[in-house]
């Protein structure tokens, strides 16, 4: 890709406003985050994207292929949690 450069204006209080084309090129929407790194002279913004909605895609996929669900996942780990719950703190209930 080409560099394009913006000249933007820092208000009062501090605030930068990204122009219409920036935010639409990288997919910016309102409450997304940037992450700022400073250099010697220069200022890098970095979009941090929440990868959460991509994860539970490539997780729910991942259970088909086994022919699980997410219920069957979590179902799962609650018997996991008490195996190890009994493990660890089992002898606390016996009195």
């Amino acid at each position: 890709m080409a560099s394009v450069t913006y000249e933007l204006s820092v208000d009062a209080e501090g605030n930068l406003v990204l122009p219409l084309e920036l935010r639409e090129a990288l997919g910016l929407q309102a409450g997304d985050t940037l992450k700022v790194m400073q250099t010697e002279d220069h200022l890098l913004l970095i979009p941090q994207r929440l990868l959460v909605p991509e994860f539970a895609d490539y997780m729910s996929k991942l259970l088909a292929e086994k022919g699980l669900t997410v219920s069957d996942l979590l179902a799962s780990g609650e018997e996991i949690r008490d195996e190890l719950f009994d493990e660890r703190y089992g002898d606390l209930l016996s009195d």
